[in-house]
């Protein structure tokens, strides 16, 4: 995927739907880019996560997003695939062990059900939901 520093497309929108999006310093896929005017470091678990927005998006990325902006459903629903690449792709890594899984595990399902989101499922549902996919 291709990084640009710049603000995504839809990004006044993102905003109106997301307020806390401008404090929380996220990056945003549309297709084959990874916006990321932050400039964050972006690992290679974050970007297995991306990957599978980028991928959802399809030949769409517009539809997609106006989709995810709206629909709280849908919005989980991508949110948890992208979050369950990313948590696949980071508990592969060599060298954990069970402690540092179960930190994982509770990272990105905070992230998850945090209100960057829209705070759409509980802390303990998200790391039930992650864990059952292990």
């Amino acid at each position: 995927m291709e990084v640009s520093f710049k603000l995504p497309p839809l990004y006044a929108d993102i905003l109106k739907a997301f307020p806390g999006a401008a404090y929380a310093k996220p990056i945003f896929s549309w297709g084959s880019t990874i916006y990321n005017p932050h400039r964050i470091k972006i690992d290679a678990g974050l970007m297995a996560h991306e990957g599978v927005h980028g991928a959802r998006q399809a030949n769409n990325p517009e539809a997609w997003w106006r989709r995810y902006i709206a629909d709280a459903p849908f919005r989980l629903e991508e949110e948890f695939l992208a979050h369950l690449a990313e948590y696949r792709w980071r508990i592969g890594e060599p060298g954990l062990n069970r402690h540092s899984r179960r930190a994982l595990l509770v990272q990105i399902a905070a992230r998850l059900s945090s209100p960057l989101y829209g705070s759409m499922i509980s802390l303990r549902n998200a790391k039930k939901a992650l864990a059952g996919v292990e």
